[in-house]
């Protein structure tokens, strides 16, 4: 092979790799942008359940008159303030990190 011809072999060969390391680039942004999105989900699914086994503990207290009304108040306030808390900073979260791809 002449040299002309070693070095548009070489300038295809960059070529390809540049464009083989952009893609490289998405796909790994887009598997940690999917790994973000399941963290998230398993935690609200972890307090969603949290919430739900509360909600029954509490149910089953009242049934059984072991709680006061003003108790009754309070955990229901705690358990809404909780899941509150945990969507809102999960939106700016999320809203953080779409950012950051625009």
């Amino acid at each position: 092979m002449s040299a002309s011809d070693l070095s548009t072999l070489q300038d295809e060969l960059e070529s390809t790799t540049r464009e083989y390391s952009e893609v490289l680039v998405e796909i790994l942004a887009l598997r940690e942008e999917l790994s973000f999105e399941k963290e998230l989900n398993n935690q609200f699914i972890s307090l969603l359940l949290s919430i739900q086994r509360k909600r029954r503990e509490l149910e089953t207290d009242r049934k059984k008159g072991k709680m006061t009304s003003k108790q009754k108040d309070a955990s229901n306030i705690v358990i809404i303030r909780s899941f509150i808390i945990f969507i809102i900073s999960n939106f700016c979260c999320t809203k953080q990190n779409d950012d950051r791809y625009f």
